[in-house]
């Protein structure tokens, strides 16, 4: 080999050697580039894989908690059920008992009216209760047994007593004895066993039996105006030519008449020669109701029963 050719091949191993070296340098700057992009791509999923555990772990919470609050409310709705199906029990329950109870009172009314009481004794229900164990009272009390055993009624005979208005009021001996006829006959009095005259309110005037303002502070009717009185139904002989009340009146016409088409309208208490009377205006009800008054006349009814036909006015035809 000449030193030409020997020069030529070592120029060629050199640049072989040179153009190696420049490939392997950029082929490891390349693999440095490649690796250092691989780091920071490993670092990138690291943390990205990081978060995507955490996000799967709050996931995996938010799944359990759903599940668990859906299984509670599942109790929730169950027990709701049962409750309100047990409320609907006792409701019914309780009104199954209330209706048992209301169909029980006539039966304990009816048992209580059969009860016989030992003699002079009376079984009276508890004021203002409608259902209770029935007292046993005496029928015809001592001062001590209408204070306890009827203390509605002493109540009642004491304000009566007040209504009288007596200078030093009414004594206990007054007093029971006003219990006693309220027990007997529901009235603080017997008939014609009425006071002939009291003192008003005011203290100033003597109200006589017989007049409207002794009947409207007694609530007794003896001048046949005060109708709804609670003593209305009180009769007493000191009252000359008493009228009788409503009642009374279209009690007698309705047994005289007996006619269905008739009613009757109730004019008051008027007074003529021949005492105190009703006027009452006789209707026809068929006639009424054709369009008409229905009038067929009027009549009066004294205190003694009598019925006399009249005028509007209730002036007798003569």
């Amino acid at each position: 080999m000449n030193k030409r050719t020997y020069q030529i091949i070592l120029s060629l191993s050199l640049l072989g050697v040179l153009i190696a070296g420049i490939f392997t340098y950029q082929s490891y700057s390349k693999y440095l580039t490649t690796k250092e992009n691989y780091t920071a791509a490993k670092k990138s999923f690291d943390a990205g894989n990081k978060k995507y555990l955490d996000n799967k772990e709050v996931y995996e919470n938010g799944k359990k908690e759903y599940e668990d609050t859906k299984s509670e409310l599942a109790n929730i709705e169950k027990e709701v059920k049962t409750t309100s199906e047990q409320i609907n029990t006792d409701l019914q329950t309780y009104l199954d008992n209330a209706s048992a109870t209301v169909n029980l009172i006539p039966t304990l009314v009816e048992k209580l009216s059969e009860m016989e009481a030992p003699e002079g004794l009376v079984f009276r229900p508890v004021d203002g209760v409608s259902i209770s164990e029935p007292i046993l009272a005496h029928k015809n009390p001592t001062l001590e047994q209408a204070k306890s055993e009827w203390p509605k009624e002493w109540a009642e005979s004491v304000e009566i007593g007040k209504k009288m208005n007596t200078k030093n009021g009414s004594s206990n001996e007054e007093i029971l004895k006003r219990v006693q006829n309220l027990i007997a006959i529901g009235r603080p009095y017997q008939d014609n066993e009425w006071p002939e005259a009291i003192k008003s309110p005011d203290g100033m005037r003597i109200l006589t039996i017989g007049t409207g303002i002794y009947d409207i502070t007694l609530d007794t009717n003896f001048a046949g105006m005060n109708d709804d009185g609670k003593y209305a139904d009180a009769r007493d002989n000191k009252v000359k030519n008493q009228a009788l009340s409503k009642e009374e009146t279209l009690e007698i016409l309705k047994k005289r008449d007996n006619n269905s088409d008739y009613s009757y309208n109730d004019f008051g208490v008027k007074t003529d020669k021949d005492g105190n009377f009703r006027l009452i205006k006789i209707i026809s009800k068929e006639w009424q109701a054709q369009g008409g008054s229905g009038t067929l006349g009027f009549v009066k009814v004294y205190g003694n029963g009598t019925v006399v036909e009249s005028d509007a006015e209730g002036k007798s035809f003569d």
